[in-house]
């Protein structure tokens, strides 16, 4: 026998369920993140430990309001190169353990990871930038 179409309403109790279930898995990355937020609040700035990724989709658009083209296509390898080409609600970055390490590429590439521009501007200089990963990093209120 051929499958039958479900009803619109079974249809749409289906998209509920999913909607729902999104909104779980992006729950618990941000009850992680306000964990993970707090040790890193208390480490030196050599051990970090990176955040869940709690917003879905990519942040490739974000970035390029950012960073030069060039930069993001490069940020855009370095993710694929470490699995990251599709990143989902809940996985972690392999990323430097510390703001005082990462590159402009690198920073592009966390902000495609957890699309957020973790307060990031247009002209700012690299030292800034750190800063404003270390504030994205230990400061919990960024997850409300």
């Amino acid at each position: 026998m051929q499958g039958v179409a479900s009803p619109p309403w079974v249809q749409g109790i289906f998209q509920e369920l999913e909607a729902i279930k999104s909104l779980a898995y992006e729950t618990k990355a941000m009850v992680r993140n306000v964990s993970r937020a707090l040790h890193n609040k208390q480490e030196k700035l050599s051990n970090y430990v990176p955040l869940c990724k709690w917003l879905p989709g990519s942040g490739r658009e974000i970035a390029l309001g950012i960073f030069t083209a060039a930069e993001v296509n490069d940020a855009e390898n370095l993710l694929t190169d470490a699995g990251h080409q599709n990143p989902v609600v809940g996985d972690i970055p392999r990323t430097p353990s510390s703001p005082s390490d990462v590159t402009r590429v690198e920073l592009a590439a966390l902000v495609i990871f957890y699309n957020h521009n973790m307060g990031l501007v247009v002209g700012e200089n690299q030292l800034a930038r750190k800063e404003k990963l270390h504030t994205f990093m230990t400061d919990s209120s960024t997850f409300k």
